[in-house]
């Protein structure tokens, strides 16, 4: 799937948050400062954003901390 702002290839991300976003990528939004969007539509794509990246930027360590806390 593309962006149909900027027609960049959707990420994690924005596929995770697809329906939230409806065919625009994370960064059209952000940079669109999430016009036309709801309070909570907002709250949901900012939470979201800081998990994953949050996940990405982990270390080994901590990844298998996260996991072994998981099971």
């Amino acid at each position: 799937m593309k962006c149909a702002i900027c027609d960049a290839e959707f990420n994690n991300l924005d596929m995770r948050l697809r329906t939230e976003l409806r065919g625009i990528c994370f960064l059209c939004a952000e940079e669109g400062d999430f016009f036309g969007f709801t309070l909570e539509e907002v709250t949901r794509c900012v939470a979201v954003a800081r998990a994953i990246r949050a996940d990405e930027n982990q270390t080994p360590a901590q990844a298998r901390l996260q996991k072994d806390m998981e099971t």
